[in-house]
């Protein structure tokens, strides 16, 4: 956690996203400020503020913000 949060007052990023579907993406969610976007793909629990179905869902996400 401490490294994410020298790399984030260095950085001072304007956004911050993380996906991931696996249980070692859990201590990115974790380690990430409040702020960011942490999204969880696939069923079950995590510390990701939110959940997507799955990896199509991603794709229509990152396309929807892409193009916005």
């Amino acid at each position: 956690r401490k490294n994410c949060q020298k790399i984030h007052y260095a950085i001072k990023p304007d956004f911050i996203m993380a996906l991931g579907d696996d249980r070692t993406d859990e201590y990115t969610f974790e380690a990430l400020p409040d702020t960011a976007f942490t999204i969880k793909v696939g069923p079950g629990n995590s510390y990701a503020r939110y959940s997507i179905k799955d990896y199509k869902a991603v794709r229509n996400l990152l396309k929807k913000l892409a193009n916005s």
